[in-house]
């Protein structure tokens, strides 16, 4: 909602609300915590890949990809996948 929400408004040339869109977007980052665990990059924006592990975690796909461990790299459970 965030990205479409920024779109409009830079088509619009809406630069006062495109401004307050982007404070609003990085207050609900910072209270929702939502920083990759790994690189401490905020996760969700645009054109980055994410991996939920299967104890909740969620990082960023590529830093997953360079950790080379088999499990979470914040609670050290194994990331696969019970069953």
């Amino acid at each position: 909602v965030h990205c479409l929400r920024e779109g409009i408004y830079r088509n619009l040339k809406q630069q006062e609300d495109l401004r307050e869109e982007v404070v609003k977007f990085l207050q609900c980052v910072e209270e929702l915590e939502l920083y990759c665990g790994m690189c401490g990059e905020s996760i969700g924006d645009r054109n980055q890949k994410l991996q939920a592990l299967p104890c909740s975690h969620i990082f960023h796909l590529r830093c997953l990809q360079t950790n080379g461990t088999k499990g979470c790299p914040k609670c050290f459970k194994s990331s696969i996948k019970p069953g």
